[in-house]
């Protein structure tokens, strides 16, 4: 795509719908660590949708955006049993994970690679200028690694967290997009974290 051309708007499918208070799929949000104050919260700030049909049926929805704000794709996370944890549907180039939360920047972008390990970071960063983005993959597109960079130069410090035991990974994204690497010690990946002083500890909580 030259820079003349404009991307053409991508239809959001009319079966991806709001999580409803008590559905099965704010149930499922809640095994996910989210009480009923913070799921509220949660499904208030972030755009998170559910499939009751459809190709992504029984998953819930993440749409991805590009830095301007034109709808990219969309990853579907399975809330039963699956083959597939994660379907993934993009056009053109790669967007980024909950743009509306990290496009203005703040103290610190948190790179995970889930997009309910980005959720997590974010939720809990929510008051601490911490925001958090996901890769969806550690085989970066370079279209994410450009996004990502320009997202890196609103913030005062960039990071990636991935899984424990990925430090390999980790070091290699953090050379592809101009971050540090912050290892993941207490849990085995950044969804189950509790806080972030584990992760931020010169950061006042």
């Amino acid at each position: 795509m030259t820079q003349e051309e404009k991307p053409k708007p991508i239809p959001w499918p009319k079966q991806f719908v709001p999580i409803m208070e008590k559905d099965r799929f704010w149930e499922y949000m809640r095994t996910r660590g989210y009480n009923t104050k913070a799921l509220r919260w949660v499904l208030k700030n972030y755009p998170i949708y559910k499939a009751n049909t459809g190709n992504y049926k029984d998953r819930v929805i993440f749409p991805i955006y590009d830095l301007s704000g034109n709808l990219t794709g969309w990853v579907g996370r399975a809330i039963g049993a699956s083959k597939r944890r994660y379907m993934m549907e993009k056009w053109g180039n790669y967007g980024v994970l909950f743009r509306n939360r990290i496009a203005y920047g703040g103290r610190a972008l948190v790179i995970c690679e889930g997009p309910f390990d980005s959720l997590r970071v974010d939720y809990l960063g929510r008051n601490l200028g911490i925001h958090s983005t996901a890769l969806f993959s550690t085989n970066i597109k370079p279209s994410l690694i450009r996004a990502l960079r320009l997202l890196s130069n609103r913030y005062d410090t960039t990071v990636v967290l991935l899984d424990k035991g990925e430090e390999t990974n980790s070091i290699k994204v953090a050379l592809e997009v101009g971050a540090k690497v912050i290892p993941l010690r207490t849990v085995k990946d950044p969804a189950l974290l509790g806080s972030l002083d584990s992760v931020f500890p010169f950061i006042d909580q």
